[in-house]
């Protein structure tokens, strides 16, 4: 088994979190932890100094797989401790007390389309455990240099609210607590040449139960700032998943896109939210301004109360049939479609999660870590926070638990375990039966069957580890990124 490179991240602990380790429109790597979000590239194609790229490649024979090291390019946010807000200053009603402020760290980040910034870039949002909203972006250089907080959207939430009476002093302060972040992809109008336009809203949930949809603008002098597009109330406790579903031309009307946002909240319930987007001039548009947008709540409900928290959640799309919505929580993986256009399964299934009895901590009741869907297979592959893979099949037609061996190599039982002979390589110590590697995120490298995560090793030690496996492999190609 072949591991092309290593790269050393010290003192890093990450939440388990299936947005824990993401891919941004720019093609790097964004590892969330406690107290940073490293940026990582690979420097696949990329022309930089030899300097600049980190390589720490373990002593292990690669030579017969006649596999290239691979380096990394490492940029990271640094997370200031500090507080902005003091929210009992704000409210003194219980309900407002924030207990992330006792230890503050990074709660999520979510990365903006490409081609957002002056240089071409994404943006990058950031929620800390206070429920602070900031917009970071790159200076000159993305890969190497240094991210700035370009927005403090918690300012921008705090005064934007109505104050007209007193009374709405509770309301207006859980409106500003953002507890859940996600943007949006670009909207797709359909229009050629495509319009030189931000389509792309960023959606916050937050404690008073309703999403925010922002839309970021940037002036001639460079200045980054965020606008209200819609305020729509969803339930009446905390919100604390959102997903978006990808942009979609309306009815085959030019200049009209559509889109779902689902919508998680803390009793287990997920709201769908269809959203339109309209550009009111499609013959030569040059400001965000010349774009509408709708917001509509479904009559459907994805799941009902249950009391049951989700633990992750995220639409995928197939050409064979509209946007489906997969959403876990302890013990159960769940799908939900509201497409009845097509003679194929509607509404919602639930597959109970199996033990894989991999290591002394296995559980199906862990967190869900990371959900990644194949379109070419039609398979969907998830991770939970014990170290185990599973997969279903056929997604889009008839869903079911794959158990057995396939000849992608997509299959559960036999990508947990190249995945714990892989924990067993790279890891300097002898693993025994009863170490939990704990995945704490996994994301796909190339779409197929290549998986990039990091994991935790509790033992006799305690180390953090970012790994690359090729698992539809029989050789294994992988890349480890060892902290």
């Amino acid at each position: 088994m072949a591991v092309p490179t290593a790269l050393s991240l010290p003192a890093v602990w990450a939440p388990p979190s299936a947005k824990c380790l993401q891919w941004s429109g720019d093609g790097q790597i964004l590892l969330v932890t406690r107290s940073a979000v490293y940026i990582l590239t690979p420097d696949a194609g990329v022309r930089v100094g030899a300097t600049s790229i980190i390589r720490q490649a373990p002593e292990l024979e690669d030579s017969q797989y006649g596999i290239k090291q691979l380096g990394w390019l490492r940029t990271m946010i640094e997370y200031d401790k500090t507080l902005a807000y003091y929210w009992p200053a704000e409210c003194q009603e219980w309900g407002t007390i924030s207990l992330g402020s006792v230890d503050p760290t990074l709660r999520a980040v979510t990365p903006s389309p490409s081609n957002l910034t002056d240089n071409a870039c994404c943006l990058i949002a950031v929620l800390n455990s206070n429920m602070e909203l900031t917009i970071w972006g790159p200076g000159r250089d993305q890969i190497r240099g240094k991210w700035t907080k370009f927005v403090d959207v918690t300012a921008y939430l705090r005064e934007s609210l109505p104050q007209d009476s007193a009374d709405n002093v509770l309301a207006r302060t859980l409106q500003a607590q953002a507890t859940c972040i996600e943007w949006s992809p670009q909207a797709d109008f359909n229009l050629s040449p495509t319009p030189k336009i931000d389509g792309s809203l960023l959606a916050t949930g937050n404690r008073a139960g309703c999403v925010v949809l922002l839309r970021c603008l940037r002036d001639a002098t460079l200045n980054y700032a965020v606008s209200s597009v819609a305020v729509l109330p969803i339930v009446n406790r905390s919100l604390n998943h959102l997903a978006w579903s990808p942009w979609r031309t309306a009815d085959n009307t030019n200049g009209i896109c559509e889109a779902y946002l689902a919508c998680g909240a803390g009793d287990g319930s997920i709201t769908i939210v269809k959203v339109t987007q309209t550009l009111q001039c499609t013959s030569s548009v040059t400001t965000n301004s010349e774009i509408t947008a709708s917001v509509e709540i479904q009559d459907e409900l994805a799941n009902e109360h249950d009391g049951r928290i989700i633990t992750g959640m995220k639409w995928l799309y197939s050409p064979r049939r509209g946007p489906m919505l997969v959403y876990c929580k302890p013990g159960l993986l769940n799908l939900w479609s509201g497409d009845t256009a097509h003679d194929l399964w509607s509404g919602r299934r639930s597959f109970a999660l199996e033990t894989q009895k991999l290591c002394g901590g296995s559980s199906p009741l862990c967190p869900v870590s990371g959900i990644e869907y194949s379109t070419s297979k039609d398979s969907l592959v998830i991770s939970l926070s014990d170290g185990s893979l599973h997969v279903l099949r056929s997604v889009s037609l008839e869903p079911q638990w794959d158990n057995q061996f396939s000849d992608d190599g997509l299959a559960g039982p036999r990508m947990s375990a190249v995945a714990r002979a892989v924990f067993r390589q790279v890891e300097p110590e002898t693993v025994q039966a009863k170490d939990v590697q704990s995945i704490y995120g996994m994301a796909s490298y190339d779409g197929q069957g290549t998986y990039v995560w990091i994991h935790e090793y509790v033992g006799s030690h305690i180390n953090s580890a970012l790994t690359l496996t090729g698992l539809q492999r029989v050789s294994s190609d992988r890349l480890q990124l060892q902290a």
